[in-house]
């Protein structure tokens, strides 16, 4: 509780499962969602019965988020961007295209090397790619338009399992970054007809390199690099 407001921090502390469930707060008031890490407040559909007010709540593995209770008090949020975004897509279209895929440690970026023999999508830190690689990988890709749809509602941009960190430049113009699931970035308006360019920089951790001693040999090692599936979330407007 700060300054007579009510705040509630929800995390899913899973690796794997999906978190969809209902929670009720035994006090009254207006529930909205803070996003840190868009930094945006968005409105949240609750019901209220009796003294309580009940939400649903969907968290996909490591995702976090913030309920906060307004009291009807919306200037207290006034610098965030109110919006209530749907959660089920109309449709989906799968991006399958050859990437070119580089490379950069911690020393040598941004200067990358050559690109790389293989062009599809997948975990890196195998025998035959990049078992002992840690630092920056990046895939640039140019991706046609293939109609307007983009233009109608939000499009959001999927990159699918990542490991370990993303950060998505379209046309130049840069996304941020993701440090954990969902990978997901909001890409509306920013297509153009014909090919658009794509830029994903996936960090890995160190243990690729340094991982060679008795702790970690005996630790599961994760995948390198852009697993995927990546695509395009189309969402009706309201």
């Amino acid at each position: 509780i700060q300054d007579g407001k009510h705040i509630y921090f929800f995390v899913n502390g899973s690796t794997r499962e999906t978190v969809d469930t209902t929670v009720y707060f035994g006090h009254g008031g207006k529930p909205v969602v803070f996003d840190a890490m868009d930094d945006v407040v968005r409105t949240m559909k609750y019901t209220v019965a009796g003294e309580k007010v009940y939400s649903r709540i969907i968290l996909e593995p490591y995702q976090s988020l913030f309920i906060l209770f307004t009291d009807g008090e919306v200037d207290f949020f006034e610098k965030y961007t109110f919006e209530r975004r749907e959660n089920i897509p109309v449709q989906e279209e799968f991006i399958d295209v050859q990437w070119e895929i580089r490379t950069a440690d911690a020393k040598a970026y941004p200067a990358f090397s050559e690109p790389l023999v293989f062009t599809s999508l997948g975990n890196v830190a195998v025998p035959g790619k990049l078992p002992d690689f840690s630092g920056t990988i990046r895939y640039t890709a140019e991706i046609a338009c293939l109609n307007k749809r983009e233009m109608v509602g939000r499009v959001e941009l999927d990159l699918g399992n990542v490991y370990e960190t993303a950060e998505v430049w379209i046309n130049n113009k840069s996304l941020g970054a993701r440090i954990c699931p969902p990978y997901r970035f909001d890409v509306t308006g920013l297509f153009h007809e014909g090919m658009n360019y794509f830029v994903v920089e996936v960090v890995n951790t160190l243990s690729k390199k340094y991982g060679n001693n008795s702790f970690d040999r005996v630790v599961p090692q994760e995948p390198s690099g852009l697993i995927g599936p990546v695509r395009l979330r189309y969402f009706k407007t309201f």
